[in-house]
């Protein structure tokens, strides 16, 4: 055991879904070595995230201002740091901050801010985007404990049990229909983030769900622009059996709706953070990705168990997402959801 590291920063100010694909590295760290201090620079965007992440010392957030983050780093005194994705901004704090060991991919000219830079070629998607993290934390597990790294398995988010159910007996009192009944969410917007099903894809998709006897639910998201596409899509449908989610409290924030990816039984989505949400509580999914090198399945794929995934990509170096033949793909997605 290496008693001079007591105190790492780990690093990863983007999106939601960038954060919840650091989980099976955290969590992994956390299994391997459990007295370590283990903090997280993250973005304000995606920081409700982390109130659902268990045993983290300090949540510092990225404000974008290099000398006052520095100083924030700086005071509380880490004996190690691993940035997972590294910005030229990032680099330069964490140079900055002179913490002893600093890790980072070797994978752009801001590299030289680090001390021990390992070689990842992302760009090139030939593994998912999880395992380039979990890599990094498996290089500094080895380098400085001398051990294998022994990684952690799903789920990566739970919820107290006394939350899940409190939030299922509210969900059952608005939807009494879906009692007894698998809880399928469909979640057609993407946040800007990635390239999306158009609506009226995701329109097929809901009405043969229902043709099978489903109840599929439109998830809103917390964006206006995902409110709206999903007003747009029920008025597509024309069905009274779809429903939009409304949440109980007006003004619903990230949180509350992370609880409520507790309850899902399948979520339908793109490439997107309530996907990669949904994913980590091991839930199933079915995802829509396109076919370019940086945004293939393979690089973006979910973190919950091999069996509780499924996904759909244009033909090979495709990025026209109309090219997924909804009527062809429609009996894997009901076998899937039957299992």
């Amino acid at each position: 055991m290496n008693n001079k590291i007591k105190k790492i920063l780990i690093v990863r100010p983007d999106k939601i879904g960038d954060l919840v694909l650091i989980l099976p590295a955290i969590l992994s760290l956390q299994k391997n070595l459990p007295t370590l201090q283990i903090s997280l620079l993250v973005s304000s965007y995606a920081k409700d995230l982390t109130d659902f992440m268990e045993n983290i010392d300090k949540i510092i957030i990225d404000n974008q201002d290099i000398k006052k983050l520095t100083t924030e780093i700086k005071k509380y005194q880490f004996d190690a740091v691993i940035s997972l994705f590294s910005t030229f901004h990032i680099a330069r704090v964490l140079k900055k901050t002179k913490i002893p060991i600093r890790i980072a991919p070797a994978t752009k000219i801001w590299q030289f801010y680090y001390n021990h830079r390992i070689p990842q070629r992302r760009s090139l998607s030939l593994k998912p985007e999880y395992e380039y993290n979990t890599d990094l934390i498996s290089y500094f597990v080895t380098a400085f404990f001398k051990t294998d790294l022994q990684q952690k398995s799903p789920p990566y988010l739970k919820l107290e049990q006394k939350t899940k159910q409190q939030v299922l007996s509210q969900f059952y009192q608005n939807y009494p229909e879906l009692e007894n009944k698998k809880i399928i969410f469909v979640h057609p917007g993407s946040g800007g983030s990635a390239q999306n099903l158009n609506l009226e894809q995701y329109a097929k998709i809901i009405i043969s769900l229902i043709k099978k006897g489903y109840v599929p639910i439109i998830s809103p998201g917390v964006s206006v622009t995902e409110q709206e596409n999903a007003l747009i899509l029920q008025n597509i449908i024309k069905n009274k059996k779809i429903k939009i989610y409304q949440p109980e409290k007006k003004h619903s924030s990230l949180k509350d709706f992370i609880k409520l990816l507790s309850i899902v039984d399948v979520f339908i989505a793109g490439s997107t953070g309530p996907l990669h949400i949904s994913a980590a509580f091991n839930k199933k999914t079915i995802a829509f990705y396109p076919n370019r090198q940086s945004a293939t399945a393979i690089r973006w794929q979910t973190i919950n168990a091999k069996n509780n995934r499924l996904y759909f990509s244009p033909p090979q170096s495709c990025d026209d997402m109309t090219k997924i033949d909804i009527d062809k793909i429609i009996p894997q997605i009901i076998s899937f959801i039957k299992q």
